[in-house]
């Protein structure tokens, strides 16, 4: 199965918004690919190295919540200074 419908799916966000974030992130990272960047994370010390007790068996991806994301709760609004 592919990565990004994965993500889309379990993270409930657009395909475009996935994408674009993926390509952000290879950029700042200086990545050609994921496997790439997370080596890259990992050499900057921005993710940890990896141990048995951090894998997840079927590679799950596991959503945080929307608040912990910083989305407003339902009914609020942000405003955007942008």
């Amino acid at each position: 199965m592919q990565v990004n419908p994965r993500i889309v799916e379990q993270m409930v966000v657009s395909l475009d918004t996935v994408k674009k974030h993926v390509s952000h992130l290879l950029g700042k990272l200086g990545a050609a690919n994921r496997t790439e960047a997370v080596t890259r994370a990992r050499q900057l010390g921005l993710i940890p190295q990896l141990t048995a007790r951090h894998k997840i068996p079927g590679g799950t991806i596991v959503p945080r919540s929307r608040s912990a994301r910083g989305w407003p709760r339902p009914g609020r609004t942000r405003s955007c200074t942008r």
